[in-house]
């Protein structure tokens, strides 16, 4: 074997060498902070438990908490144990397909290396490695988001039948994140439209109907989530115009937001309460007013929203640290260990790296037209935007967990930027399309 081969061969087993110890090393770390979790539960608990309690039917679209996270409690049967169990594998595979997505789709070697290790931070982040013990929505979302982003950049890179199973794998994936948050909704729809502005979708009447079916599908979470159905035990006491999934954020936003904004804009009783639990759980004595705000109060919100768009713009970037990397510790699981110092766990959580790319990020995204991975990663941190505005504005309680899955969507996109961006600065000129482990691209 001659000098150049043997070297190459070398640098390819040291390639694989250093892949395999940073997977064995993360996997290991992982089972070591899951192992001793104590289930956290919340108040929303009981709501998601008590949804999985229900016969299936179509109903179950419609009930008080989307669709997604009540099956996999009753997959669990309720037990807090299990939940957690599922959650956590769910949470450790779904980022891990997500890194060697990222891995597969870049070109060069030590670029791949790179992407490996900056998979490992986002696997083992202290909030996402909590929230797997945590009875919430927030990890499977977070999980679901993972994969959606895995399969679409593995298209970028895979032909033929492999692209084909993974688009139709993305989609099922995609259906199920829909009907994880409602919010997601509009992230979908963001994303898909960017997609066919920057691949000139327009042409394909195959992306037509793919945009077409996200949107349909969009439509379907957000119309769900204004359909009254029957009281579940936790909402015996309300007033029955509130058990649509989204009335009872909408009195909250009128409560903390309008009413603080504008006290003019309703009846004077509403001035009495602080938050919306004890007025829709209040007596006959407030029953007007509750049925005067189920009539108007969407549009007396809408109306809010749209009134002052830069303050409401200017308010969520003004929060931008308390949305991107906020203190969650009160959801987190017993034994749970927190964020300390700076290390490979932290990193995707770290201030001044999160500044540095939401400064650098114009120029890493630059042209994405001209890189199809760029595009990808432009989507997803526009789109992340776009869904930061959504959460935050959807309800005005718990706002740093109710925006947790759209803020890591963008610092996802953020670290993908950067590491795409090394990847075509390095890469060799057009014409050459070697690889750095000696494959030619997809």
């Amino acid at each position: 074997m001659t000098g150049p081969l043997r070297l190459a061969l070398l640098q390819r087993v040291a390639f694989w060498a250093a892949i395999a110890v940073i997977a064995i090393a993360t996997r290991w770390r992982w089972s070591e902070l899951v192992r001793e979790h104590a289930p956290f539960v919340e108040w929303d608990t009981q709501v998601f438990q008590q949804i999985a309690e229900l016969p299936l039917g179509p109903g179950l679209v419609v009930s008080s908490k989307p669709l997604i996270v009540p099956l996999v409690y009753r997959m669990a049967h309720n037990d807090s144990l299990r939940i957690i169990a599922i959650q956590a594998e769910l949470s450790f595979w779904a980022w891990a397909i997500l890194t060697a997505s990222v891995v597969y789709a870049v070109q060069r070697r030590w670029v791949r290396v790179i992407a490996a290790c900056v998979g490992a931070a986002f696997v083992l982040e202290p909030m996402r490695v909590g929230f797997t013990g945590s009875l919430m929505p927030e990890s499977v979302n977070d999980s679901l988001l993972a994969l959606c982003a895995a399969g679409v950049i593995a298209m970028v890179r895979l032909a033929g039948r492999a692209r084909i199973a993974a688009a139709v794998a993305t989609g099922v994936v995609v259906g199920g994140w829909l009907f994880t948050r409602d919010t997601n909704a509009f992230i979908a729809v963001v994303a898909a439209g960017l997609a066919m502005g920057i691949w000139r979708g327009w042409r394909s009447s195959t992306a037509w109907a793919m945009t077409a079916l996200t949107v349909a599908c969009a439509a379907l979470v957000l119309w769900s989530a204004s359909v009254a159905h029957e009281p579940l035990p936790f909402q015996r006491s309300w007033h029955p115009a509130f058990t649509p999934r989204s009335a009872f954020p909408t009195l909250n936003n009128l409560v903390l937001r309008v009413a603080h904004d504008d006290p003019d804009a309703f009846p004077e009783p509403l001035q009495r309460y602080r938050e919306g639990m004890p007025l829709v759980m209040a007596g006959p004595e407030a029953r007007p007013l509750l049925d005067y705000l189920a009539q108007h109060g969407s549009a007396i919100y809408a109306r809010w929203l749209i009134g002052h768009p830069v303050d409401r713009i200017t308010t969520v970037v003004r929060d931008r640290w308390r949305l991107l990397i906020g203190n969650l510790a009160h959801y987190m699981p017993g034994h749970w260990e927190p964020r300390s110092g700076l290390s490979v766990r932290t990193i995707t959580s770290n201030r001044w790296a999160l500044r540095l790319l939401l400064l650098t990020s114009p120029l890493l995204l630059w042209r994405a037209r001209r890189d199809p991975l760029c595009s990808v990663v432009f989507c997803i941190a526009v789109s992340a935007i776009v869904g930061i505005l959504a959460s935050y504005y959807g309800d005005a309680v718990e706002l740093t967990r109710h925006c947790y899955g759209a803020a890591q969507q963008l610092v996802l996109g953020l670290f993908l930027a950067a590491i795409v961006w090394l990847d075509r600065v390095a890469t060799k000129p057009p014409g050459s399309h070697e690889r750095g482990d000696g494959a030619q691209p997809g």
